[in-house]
């Protein structure tokens, strides 16, 4: 059943089967990857588990405040930081929950950086309004679907009719996160999730919802640019989305998921091999 679910934990959210967002970047590659990766779940990488604690510091902070710590200052090899980190942990902090001062300071400087800014405080806090870590779940092309939207704006606010979306990145200059936006997938990402929002409120056209990313560096000074995918973007996060979801129900109807090609393909060089 189609649905917004305010609640959900990530927890729960994850051991939904639905298909999602990181699931057709894998697809993408091809069908094999993807369940590869469904048989085998892999441990969230270090840069993951950073993402995913920056994420709660800005979006849930009163949970940040409660669940996590600023660790002792101090080489953690030496007996008397080991011993605070210990002191720590006897007061019930999770050892992953106590955080060195500097993935501590780095998620604060992210969260102040958001605070002053004027649009993506508006679009990001839940002291502006802003609802987040919303859970989508529809059907499109016979095919469950979910989706975590980081934040959706007060509809009588200034942006209504919009998903938000926090990226942390290196640089937030324009050039360079055009590039990121696409090796990354996020105008894929983009659209899903505005099919997902459209199918589910059913939005009548030609009302339309917009995807925007905040993007901010992650080491000081913290600069944040806000980003509205243009419509070709979109266009082109469609279609991928479309394709995809036929090869998904493809899969699951045949229970085949095929890796490359097995036939003999012409390889060329890349285009700039050819500008010496």
């Amino acid at each position: 059943m189609k649905h917004i679910d305010y609640s959900l934990s990530p927890e729960d959210y994850h051991a939904n089967g639905a298909l999602s967002n990181s699931m057709l970047s894998r697809l993408k590659k091809s069908p094999a990857h993807l369940k590869h990766y469904l048989e085998n779940p892999e441990p969230p990488t270090p840069a993951m588990i950073t993402g995913t604690i920056v994420h709660t510091c800005v979006l849930e902070p009163d949970i940040f405040e409660v669940n996590f710590v600023r660790g002792p200052e101090g080489d953690r090899r030496t007996k008397a930081v080991k011993a605070e980190y210990a002191a720590l942990e006897e007061q019930g902090i999770h050892r992953e929950c106590i955080l060195s001062p500097a993935a501590y300071d780095q998620c604060i400087g992210i969260r102040d950086a958001i605070y002053h800014h004027p649009i993506a405080s508006q679009l990001l806090l839940p002291a502006y309004g802003a609802t987040t870590e919303a859970s989508m779940f529809w059907e499109a092309a016979e095919v469950q679907c979910r989706g975590r939207v980081d934040a959706l704006p007060v509809e009588d606010g200034e942006y209504p009719h919009v998903i938000a979306d926090l990226k942390t990145c290196v640089s937030a200059e324009e050039s360079d996160f055009s590039r990121a936006a696409y090796n990354f997938g996020y105008y894929r990402q983009a659209a899903f999730y505005l099919n997902g929002f459209a199918c589910i409120e059913d939005i009548p056209m030609p009302t339309r919802t917009d995807f925007i990313i905040v993007a901010i560096e992650k080491t000081a000074p913290y600069a944040c640019q806000v980003f509205l995918l243009d419509d070709d973007a979109i266009e082109l996060g469609q279609e991928e989305v479309r394709v995809l979801l036929n090869v998904y129900k493809q899969c699951l109807d045949s229970d085949e998921w095929p890796a490359y090609p097995q036939e003999v393909t012409s390889l060329s060089l890349p285009g700039y091999a050819h500008t010496i």
